[in-house]
């Protein structure tokens, strides 16, 4: 440790007691004793100061080297438990597929535990405080959700692209999707039940074209970590859905109000039986 400049002063005036014949002009008086020994006096309590806070300031380093070393503990465990769950999540979602293989499995396992663990650094070392409250070309103010999809937003492909290569070359069409319904807690079919319910009439061209955004929705949001990003992916998606009743000559808001009408007076009534 660099001795505290305090000490460094203090240590020239002592030179400077231990030799008074430098410090004195050609014509001035040499400092007397009782001088002397108060100038001493001072330069002992001026180093005496110095050592203190030299202690003082070593203690205060091993203080946050202690307080680094903690933290860094901290987020090790924390780190270890978030994979611990992630593979024995992941272990579920394959053992669902009914591989039959051991060492497909755990190729598969790996895959998508690789996968997730890209989701995860990302999305925990890009908050989403990073990306500026006002939105540059609206001039809106952007709530905290908007603000972190656009941090995830902007991971890197190449970890989707060999997660779905990975799985494609490993899985059946069908398997795969059964993966990406695991990530997505089943949204696509939630999702398409509830356009069937509020449009009866719904055409099989238009459930197929539904069914294709929904599945679109599906795979961009498995590069999003938690239930409201991903949400957040799929109310993009199901915008284009409505907008494309609409564009087939339905009335999407329309078909809402009475869905959501029909609804109400149906609780209502229940509640009337009761």
């Amino acid at each position: 440790m660099k001795p505290h400049p305090l000490f460094l002063r203090v240590a020239s005036l002592a030179l400077v007691l231990s030799f008074p014949a430098l410090c004195v002009a050609d014509t001035g008086p040499l400092p007397t004793e009782t001088e002397r020994a108060r100038m001493a006096a001072q330069t002992e309590e001026l180093l005496q100061r110095s050592a203190d806070l030299d202690e003082r300031a070593a203690q205060v380093v091993q203080k946050v080297d202690t307080l680094h070393s903690q933290v860094q503990t901290a987020l090790a465990e924390r780190r270890a438990k978030e994979e611990a769950k992630t593979h024995e999540t992941v272990v579920k979602w394959v053992a669902a597929l009914g591989l039959g293989d051991t060492s497909k499995e755990s190729r598969v396992i790996a895959l998508i535990s690789t996968h997730l663990g890209a989701v995860r650094d990302w999305h925990n070392s890009h908050p989403g405080k990073a990306v500026p409250e006002v939105d540059a070309v609206s001039g809106k103010t952007l709530s905290s959700l908007e603000r972190q999809f656009i941090a995830d937003s902007a991971m890197p492909k190449t970890a989707h692209q060999a997660l779905m290569d990975g799985l494609r070359a490993e899985l059946s069409p069908a398997q795969v999707e059964a993966v990406l319904d695991s990530y997505t807690e089943g949204k696509v079919a939630f999702t398409l039940k509830g356009y069937k319910a509020i449009v009866p009439d719904l055409t099989l061209e238009e459930e197929a074209h539904i069914l294709g955004l929904l599945k679109t929705a599906r795979e961009e949001a498995i590069d999003y970590k938690g239930s409201k990003l991903i949400s957040r992916v799929f109310e993009t998606y199901k915008t284009k859905c409505e907008q494309y009743l609409d564009s087939k000559g339905r009335n999407w808001k329309q078909l809402y109000k009475t869905y959501t009408d029909e609804l109400k007076a149906r609780k209502a009534a229940e509640k009337q039986v009761r």
